[in-house]
């Protein structure tokens, strides 16, 4: 038997979609575009049994917590520095967090690069966790120039390809992108590779189907009638969006570069993307360096003992 949480009664709250708004607003005007803070993965998440991302309003600043129910009690750390991130908020983040956790490290899971002195200051210790593509929306959109020549010889040759066609996700559609997801992580197993998100991809598939199109867009990718890929993205900030899950049969050569173009092409007001990391996989990299990061941009852990 697991120790619940209690939240309300100590000012911490858990982050939902309906939160979206709010963060979104908090995001941009303190320039956030980590790819964790996707409102959706915030609340996927918190769907996890005995996982919750957990939200505080202190002194001026909004921290967000991860916490963990345990068959012995509770356990919390820091899921980003307190934002914004002051000598003041991070001594109260910290000493929330050791009156929860007394006996662990105090642990910061994601640090963005503006957040890094701050976080040193306070006497912790950082090291190197991810680094991220971060995309130009108008750039990939018009896929001019020498530097998108591949990118624009995938996109169409796939977009060619004989009753092949992009589509919204259906509720419908589950147990078809899950035998595409399945097939995916026998793929990388038999490589050797790490996949990385399966439990997360399928709780999206599961349940994005209910949720706002304003926070998620499912496509769903079919050659004649069968599911071959698909994907969603959406919303970080007013201004950032998230690249969020592409997974593709890759016996369909340049799918992932379709359904990745589309991810983009579906926000035009976003200026920017965020893809997220490579997991480690040069193949994966080469893709993404072939939509042409306009910056990469690097994500810290940090511990205090």
């Amino acid at each position: 038997m697991t120790v619940p949480i209690s939240t309300d009664s100590e000012g911490l709250v858990p982050v939902t979609l309906e939160s979206r708004g709010r963060l979104s607003d908090l995001f941009e005007a303190n320039g956030r575009a980590c790819w964790f803070l996707y409102p959706p993965f915030l609340h996927l998440t918190g769907l996890r049994r005995g996982h919750r991302i957990l939200e505080e309003a202190h002194d001026g600043a909004v921290t967000l917590y991860k916490a963990r129910d345990t068959e012995s009690g509770r356990s919390l750390e820091l899921f980003v520095p307190p934002i914004p991130a002051t000598p003041a908020t991070l001594a109260h983040a910290v000493a929330r967090v050791r009156a929860i956790s007394p006996a662990s490290p105090v642990r910061i899971r994601h640090v963005e690069e503006r957040d890094l002195a701050a976080v040193a200051r306070a006497g912790f210790v950082l090291r190197d966790r991810d680094e991220e593509f971060i995309y130009d929306t108008a750039k990939i959109t018009a896929l001019e120039g020498s530097d998108f020549r591949r990118l624009r010889r995938e996109i169409a040759k796939t977009s060619a390809h004989s009753g092949l066609s992009v589509r919204d996700y259906a509720p419908g559609d589950e147990d078809a992108c899950l035998a595409v997801l399945d097939r995916w992580r026998e793929r990388l197993k038999a490589a050797d590779l790490p996949a990385e998100g399966y439990r997360l991809t399928a709780n999206c598939l599961r349940h994005a189907s209910g949720w706002p199109p304003d926070a998620i867009r499912g496509r769903v990718c079919e050659v004649n009638g069968e599911v071959r890929g698909f994907a969603f993205s959406g919303p970080i900030s007013r201004s950032c969006g998230n690249m969020f899950i592409c997974i593709t049969d890759t016996d369909l050569r340049g799918l992932a570069y379709l359904m990745r173009y589309d991810q983009v092409t579906l926000w035009p007001t976003l200026a920017e993307f965020n893809s997220g990391g490579d997991a480690g996989r040069t193949g994966l990299s080469e893709l993404k360096q072939s939509f042409r990061p306009v910056r990469m941009q690097r994500i810290y852990r940090a511990t205090m003992t």
